[in-house]
């Protein structure tokens, strides 16, 4: 995503723009919106790609409330707003989605998606679409009524499935007792709503290889597990808190061995760049892979390959923090974008700027939003850009300092450049920094 709109949104009540690029950092207060930005992301994710028309307030992470809770509350207005609103942008698509308070549960009331060429868009109101179809040949405009089941297409629409919207005017455009005048859907206007609809894929899949884009932006929880002494095997899948990685590795270093020892590899680079360890192990309490117990092991070495193996438990807790943060960028999940909220928790100021450089390197590949308070990971990002390492240029590097007003919250975007500079930050970014270091000082 290039760019991403929101507004009445929890604390956003002015309509405001956000640029996102391969690596995006969130800084800013405690609740200023950080988190709210990245779950908003995912609910115009899942209403425009998955076509969802019931927003999902609550999931894995993000557990936002009711509607009440979630739209923004205006002073000014003595109220609550009746809808909130936002959309992304990747190249030349834009989407706009707007969401209400429906009969039982909220809905989205409006979906516009569109090009340079081409654009679709519906409403609904009562119980009616308004659809509206716009390619370099056609402008048309149904009003339907959800009440009757005229055909299959008729019941996708009702679903909001854009494909259903387009196969639906297929159908009016040949049926003149529906449609608005007699203009059949040629196969250029086909080829043209068809190239709208597969945009963002066609536009992310140039950029990250391999990626599965039906799979919503991956988030990391600000908290992960503990670690434990012992593992049991387990089929668990990949979760918010990284519960489930100890077993994931077990299971990849059982039964994959070509793949674990290039997970593994690449894991202890990252060990070794933040300097939390250097080499990894998992070690065999049993015969039985499949349900005799295990435990993680890490080992700091001097250069010779001698240093004591000790278990996960009894090294620094931020060994068990950050494994969760880097399975998930060494294994790349199926998504193009990974939310990662506070990462640096538990970390030495030293790890804490290694972890800065494993972004930099791992942004090359995957869209990354990182949620932090860490001035030392923020140096190294920048450091590494007037380095030129890892292939990060300065407009791949973004910054959204968000800021808090008496009924609002301001998203500033700021930017570096090629030396590492950061141009034209508001006074109170760096005060913000000032301050987080006094607190952790105690002054």
């Amino acid at each position: 995503m290039d760019e991403v709109t929101i507004e009445n949104f929890r604390c956003f009540r002015e309509r405001q723009t956000a640029r996102l690029a391969p690596l995006t950092l969130l800084v800013g207060d405690n609740s200023t919106g950080k988190t709210s930005l990245l779950a908003m992301l995912r609910i115009l994710w899942r209403a425009v790609v998955l076509e969802e028309k019931l927003p999902r307030f609550k999931d894995e992470l993000f557990d936002l409330g009711t509607f009440r809770e979630v739209v923004h509350q205006s002073v000014n207005n003595g109220g609550l707003e009746q809808e909130f609103s936002g959309g992304f942008t990747i190249g030349d698509f834009t989407s706009e989605v707007k969401i209400r308070q429906g009969n039982v549960r909220p809905e989205v009331s409006r979906l516009l998606i569109k090009n340079s060429t081409a654009s679709v868009s519906f409403s609904r109101s009562e119980g009616k679409v308004t659809a509206d179809f716009i390619t370099p040949n056609i402008v048309e405009k149904y009003n339907l009524d959800l009440s009757d089941n005229l055909n299959l297409e008729f019941a996708r629409i009702r679903d909001h499935e854009i494909w259903g919207v387009i196969s639906f005017y297929a159908y009016l455009s040949n049926k003149k007792s529906y449609a608005n005048g007699d203009s059949p859907l040629n196969d250029e206007d086909m080829n043209e709503l068809t190239e709208l609809i597969v945009n963002p894929f066609t536009l992310l899949g140039q950029r990250y290889e391999n990626s599965n884009f039906s799979v919503i932006p991956w988030a990391n929880a600000p908290v992960r597990s503990k670690p434990l002494r012992t593992y049991d095997p387990d089929t668990a899948r990949l979760d918010p808190e990284g519960k489930a990685v100890p077993a994931l590795l077990a299971e990849l270093a059982h039964s994959d061995v070509e793949q674990w020892e290039t997970l593994k590899n690449a894991m202890e680079s990252i060990g070794q760049k933040t300097g939390m360890f250097d080499e990894i192990n998992i070690r065999r309490l049993g015969d039985d892979l499949s349900s005799d117990p295990f435990q993680i092991q890490v080992r700091k070495t001097s250069g010779d390959g001698n240093g004591q193996w000790r278990n996960l438990i009894d090294v620094g807790y931020g060994v068990s923090q950050i494994l969760p943060i880097i399975y998930v960028l060494t294994k790349m999940v199926e998504s193009f974008m990974l939310m990662l909220q506070q990462p640096e928790l538990h970390l030495h100021p030293s790890a804490q700027a290694g972890l800065g450089s494993m972004l930099c390197n791992v942004a090359t590949k995957r869209q990354i939003l990182v949620e932090t308070h860490s001035d030392h990971l923020i140096d190294r990002v920048r450091m590494d850009v007037r380095d030129q390492k890892y292939g990060i240029k300065p407009e791949d590097v973004s910054i959204l300092y968000f800021e808090r007003t008496a009924d609002d919250v301001q998203i500033h975007n700021i930017r570096i450049d090629e030396e590492g500079n950061i141009l034209d930050p508001p006074s109170s970014y760096r005060k913000f920094f000032r301050n987080e270091v006094n607190r952790s000082l105690g002054i």
